[in-house]
């Protein structure tokens, strides 16, 4: 099934948009793997990975991201609901996933990224131990870059969590930005917040200005 049975619904509360769930241990939403076979996501050139029994990159609170094929590119697919408010599109910056597309389908807007074939950083260092204090200022220097791109964009965090780091095939790190609307201005629930909430807006125009960032990811 494409849906669990996990309840769901789609609420707009001072401007921002949230999904209000029952607690449960199902906590999956989206099956996004079954989407791909989905004919409107195939007339967009999207489709799963030929012989490849598991895609799945990653499991989230509400769908998982999944492996596939977009035109020819190797990409990360990740499903939400259809009445999505997603945020306005970011300027190009090296250490920011870049959403190549949005795609509507029967039961759902899938969001095209990126392939950071490097996979999390956290497991990254799990698996070798630890950083060397370069390569360890090297990644906290780009995540502050990439933040600090998000804001100037409009775009906030309400929890940045670990698998939001991802690696690049070059070995640089990828900030997976906000998705959803979540823009600096409006209120969430505290847990949600962000610095810019709490001071009442700052941080960008909210309209998608500011610099962007160069060379290919």
């Amino acid at each position: 099934s494409r849906l669990a049975r996990l309840p769901i619904s789609w609420v707009e509360c001072d401007g921002l948009h949230l999904w209000l769930t029952e607690a449960g241990e199902d906590q999956m939403v989206f099956d996004t793997a079954s989407l791909l076979s989905d004919p409107l996501a195939q007339e967009q050139g999207l489709e799963p990975v030929a012989g490849c029994p598991d895609p799945t990159l990653s499991v989230g609170a509400t769908s998982s991201a999944v492996m596939a094929h977009f035109r020819g590119l190797a990409v990360a697919v990740k499903a939400y609901p259809s009445e999505i408010a997603r945020g306005a599109e970011l300027p190009h910056h090296p250490n920011v996933v870049r959403t190549l597309a949005w795609i509507s389908v029967t039961d759902a807007t899938l969001e095209v990224r990126e392939l950071c074939v490097g996979g999390e950083l956290f497991e990254a260092v799990a698996e070798i131990g630890q950083l060397t204090p370069a390569l360890a200022l090297r990644h906290l220097e780009e995540l502050c870059a990439a933040v600090a791109h998000c804001h100037l964009n409009g775009q906030v965090f309400g929890r940045l969590r670990a698998e939001k780091l991802l690696l690049g095939f070059d070995g640089h790190l990828r900030l997976v930005p906000p998705s959803l609307n979540r823009r600096c201005m409006g209120r969430a629930p505290w847990e949600f917040d962000a610095p810019e909430h709490a001071v009442g807006g700052g941080g960008g125009s909210g309209g998608g200005g500011g610099g962007g960032g160069g060379g290919a990811a």
